[in-house]
């Protein structure tokens, strides 16, 4: 049987929920729990080798608490490009964190940062 080659459009939304597993602080094995599947298939979703059905992107959506559009986003760009930096866990951390701040807050924050650059 020979070997289909991931779409554009599955790598993309695995990216993504990657990107946004990493962001959550969840592991593999947690989001795997939560939506019903093995580890090892959250990892074939990640990688886009295995296509997400609509079912199980809810599930994964429910579990990571982030809009469904948020897998679609930039998709319709050409040639999507890499991240432009590591989600570490301390940049995990650091997007949590200013996510559960106030709007003013956010934008004072962004403020000092730009004085640092």
């Amino acid at each position: 049987m020979a070997k289909v080659k991931a779409s554009s459009e599955d790598v993309h939304i695995g990216e993504r929920i990657k990107r946004a597993r990493i962001l959550r602080t969840h592991s593999q094995e947690k989001l795997a729990e939560f939506i019903g599947v093995t580890p090892q298939q959250v990892q074939k979703y990640e990688r886009g080798t295995n296509r997400v059905s609509s079912a199980t992107l809810y599930k994964i959506s429910s579990s990571l608490e982030m809009p469904i559009t948020y897998f679609y986003k930039d998709l319709d760009q050409p040639d999507y490009p890499d991240q432009p930096f590591e989600i570490t866990k301390p940049v995990a951390e650091l997007l949590n964190l200013y996510n559960k701040m106030p709007p003013q807050r956010q934008k004072d924050l962004l403020k000092i940062l730009k004085a640092f650059v």
